[in-house]
C-alpha cells in the first residue's frame, strides 16, 4: 500500500502545529512527522503516541542546505518503519513549489510506493495583507501551490473582511479547497473528516463540478445535535437523499442515530457508497455532514 506524504505549510504563527496536534490525536493511522522548524517550534510529546514518529532536522531549507538531510529522513522512514503517512512541516524560509518538486522525486527513486497526497497551506487572516504586500510571491507561493487552503485567526478578522481575502485566495489558486471553519480557536473540528472527505472524493468531486463554472470550493460543515429517532428503512432513504444535489455536494457523513425499538447504529455516507451498522451501547445521538455548497435547511430537515 502506497505512504501518503502530505505537506503542511504556512508562516510562522499561522498554526502549523497547532494542525498537527489536531489532526494525529484523530487519526489511528501509522504516522511520522519530519519538521523542519527545530528550536522553533515543538510538539506536544503527551500527544505524539504509540506509532508516531518524530524527526526534526536542523535550522535550515531543506529545499537548498539540507537536500541530504531531508531526502535521507523521508526514505530511511519509509524503508525502517511501517507507515501509512509521512506529513511534513517545512521551514517557513522554504518555497513551497520546490518543496512538492523536491517530494515528487524522493517517491520516484524510494523502494516503496509514495505519493504526494495533500499540499495544505494555513493561511493567518490576520496577517495576511501584511504578508502579501511584504514578501509578495515568496508568500503567494505557498498559496498558488496548495490543494488545500485552512484558515486561521478568524476571530481577530471582520466577517466582511474574510470574505475579501477568500476572494483574493480562490483568484490566486482557483484549484485549492478552502476550509472555512474556526478550528483554531474552537478545537472542535475534526480535521481529520475534512481530509478524509477529500482524499476519497477527489474523482467524484471533479465528475460532479466539471459542467459547473468558477465556484468557491469552501467546504464546510453542518452538526446536528440530538436527531430525531428514526426506523431503519427511514435511515437508509435519508442517506440515498444525501447523494441527492439538491442538497449540495455532501462529500462525508458520519453520525449515530437512534433507531426505533431503542437501537442505535452508527453510519458512514460518501457518495459511492453508505454503511451503518448497530452498537452495543446507546451512545448520544449526533450527526455531522461536510460538503459543498451545502442547503442547511434542506440537510436539517432531514434529520
Amino acid at each position: 500500500m502506497s505512504i501518503k506524504i502530505d505537506i503542511i505549510s504556512g508562516f510562522l504563527g499561522a498554526g502549523k502545529t497547532t494542525f498537527l496536534n489536531e489532526f494525529i490525536k484523530n487519526t489511528d493511522e501509522k504516522i511520522a512527522i519530519i519538521e523542519n522548524e527545530f528550536g522553533d517550534v515543538s510538539i506536544d510529546s503527551d500527544l505524539i503516541k504509540g506509532d508516531f514518529t518524530v524527526k526534526e532536522l536542523p535550522s535550515g531549507c531543506i529545499c537548498c542546505s539540507l537536500i541530504g538531510n531531508f531526502k535521507e529522513a523521508i526514505l530511511s522512514l519509509s524503508e525502517e518503519v511501517s507507515l501509512d503517512r509521512i506529513i511534513i512541516e517545512p521551514s517557513g524560509v522554504a518555497m513551497l513549489s520546490d518543496i512538492v518538486k523536491l517530494c515528487e522525486n524522493i517517491c520516484k527513486s524510494s523502494k516503496k510506493e509514495m505519493t504526494i497526497n495533500n499540499v495544505i497551506t494555513i493561511v493567518d487572516l490576520s496577517n495576511f495583507y501584511e504578508y502579501e504586500d511584504n514578501f509578495g510571491n515568496f508568500y503567494l507561493n505557498q498559496i498558488k501551490n496548495a490543494n488545500i487552503i485552512l484558515l486561521s485567526h478568524l476571530k481577530e478578522v471582520d466577517k466582511n473582511r474574510i470574505e475579501i481575502i477568500i476572494d483574493k485566495l480562490i483568484s490566486y489558486n482557483e484549484e485549492a479547497y478552502i476550509i472555512e471553519e474556526d478550528w483554531y480557536f474552537e478545537r472542535k473540528l475534526n480535521l481529520k473528516n475534512y481530509i478524509e472527505a477529500l482524499e476519497t472524493n477527489k474523482v467524484n468531486i471533479k465528475e460532479n463540478l466539471k459542467e459547473t463554472s468558477r465556484i468557491k470550493k469552501l467546504l464546510k460543515s453542518i452538526t446536528i445535535d440530538k436527531p430525531k429517532v428514526f426506523t431503519e428503512e427511514e435511515l437508509k432513504e435519508v442517506l440515498e437523499l444525501l447523494k441527492d444535489k439538491k442538497h449540495g455536494y455532501v462529500l462525508r457523513s458520519k453520525g449515530i442515530i437512534q433507531i426505533k425499538k431503542g437501537k442505535t447504529v452508527h453510519f458512514d455516507f460518501t457518495p459511492n457508497n453508505y454503511s451503518y451498522e448497530y452498537m452495543d451501547e446507546i451512545c448520544e445521538s449526533k450527526v455531522v455532514i461536510i460538503g459543498l455548497l451545502l442547503n442547511t435547511k434542506l440537510i436539517k430537515e432531514l434529520f
